[in-house]
């Protein structure tokens, strides 16, 4: 199946003059998962649920144009199934535009991927256990800023529950926050974009998540995705349970991410120094690594790339040690570096990458001009 006939013409549309409350509310109210900006009438980029997670904004005047994904991968009508997961998976969003001759012709939605892929593709077989990944688990009385701080560190939407003995008791999403609580919010209350030292602010991020749980999908490990086809469809989260202890969770992404397994990547990624990981902060590291190598293969337009990583740690008070990380980026053309400090090597690695990912856009931006 090609992207030509995918295609629709019904998305949710925003104005870039919109607020972002406005823009997530639009969202909210048609069930999507991101939405086309347009400014002037001409598509100008996709906004998705993730700009929540940028930190000190006032959500009900700043505009929506902002926030876009500038750089969202075009399709054409003629791109395969795999090619547009392919995007999908990499981009990290879940509607892509479809262009011809420079004509806008529409949008193909995840939920239309994912259901042809079932018809087409050999993955119904698969067990939730083979493409489930490490999930980030919360206690029930930790509080919403650390939920928050956990979604924005490891690039996630959903956080399984747990209580003192580890059992599943719900979950938390970026979705759910939105639509049930930031879009209903008076804007000198807004959730996301407090700053710390408001009363307000405290009030709310202190809230224990087990006050914001919502109900969730789960399923064994032995599970195949053909027994929750239609979960999937609907971009529904799975928590992967054993003995009702979370094992895994299974997202749109870990779906993208079977269905294109078979066509993966060469990257040029080399560490240096690297601290013994755990293997689940082996995991997340990598998955942050390989999304940005994309996305910066994507703005330079070349897979032509070195990112070379080097780590270090200096001793502190006490036990403790602070991490640093140097990020190096060569291409034709262009070479940048950055770096980042923190007490944790993960959040060091990705302060890295947002530094030098600045860097990259500024120079795309320049020889556009």
């Amino acid at each position: 199946m090609l992207a030509k006939d995918l295609l629709s013409q019904q998305y949710p549309r925003i104005e870039a003059e919109s607020t972002l409350a406005q823009a997530f509310g639009i969202m909210a109210k048609t069930n999507e998962l991101c939405a086309a900006v347009f400014k002037e009438g001409k598509y100008i980029g996709i906004l998705s649920h993730r700009g929540f997670l940028k930190p000190h904004v006032v959500y009900s005047y700043t505009k929506a144009e902002n926030f876009i994904d500038k750089f969202a991968p075009r399709l054409n009508p003629e791109d395969d199934l795999l090619r547009i997961a392919e995007l999908m998976y990499q981009s990290g969003l879940r509607m892509l535009p479809v262009f011809q001759n420079s004509e806008l012709k529409g949008f193909v939605h995840v939920r239309d991927v994912l259901s042809a892929a079932f018809d087409e593709l050999d993955i119904e077989s698969l067990k939730l256990a083979d493409i489930a990944s490490e999930p980030i688990v919360l206690q029930a009385s930790d509080t919403l800023g650390k939920a928050l701080a956990l979604m924005k560190e490891h690039n996630v939407k959903q956080l399984p529950i747990v209580d003192k003995n580890k059992k599943f008791v719900g979950i938390l999403t970026l979705e759910g926050l939105v639509s049930n609580y930031f879009i209903h919010a008076a804007p000198k209350r807004e959730l996301f974009s407090l700053k710390g030292h408001e009363p307000e602010a405290k009030a709310i991020l202190e809230l224990p998540v087990s006050g914001l749980l919502e109900e969730a999908n789960t399923a064994s490990p032995s599970t195949s995705l053909a027994e929750v086809k239609q979960l999937i469809c609907e971009t529904k989260s799975i928590v992967v349970l054993a003995n009702n202890v979370p094992k895994g969770i299974v997202t749109t992404g870990d779906v993208l991410a079977a269905i294109v397994k078979p066509k993966t990547l060469k990257r040029n990624i080399q560490l240096s120094n690297a601290p013994e990981f755990t293997e689940p902060d082996k995991k997340r590291a990598m998955r942050t690594l390989n999304a940005f190598y994309d996305k910066a293969a994507k703005i330079l337009h070349t897979e032509d790339l070195m990112l070379l990583i080097h780590f270090k740690s200096h001793e502190k008070e006490g036990m403790r040690k602070k991490h640093s990380v140097h990020a190096k980026l060569d291409a034709p053309g262009f070479s940048a570096n950055a770096k980042g400090h923190s007490w944790n090597y993960l959040t060091a690695l990705q302060d890295a990458l947002e530094a030098l990912m600045k860097e990259i856009i500024k120079h795309h931006d320049k020889i556009r001009r």
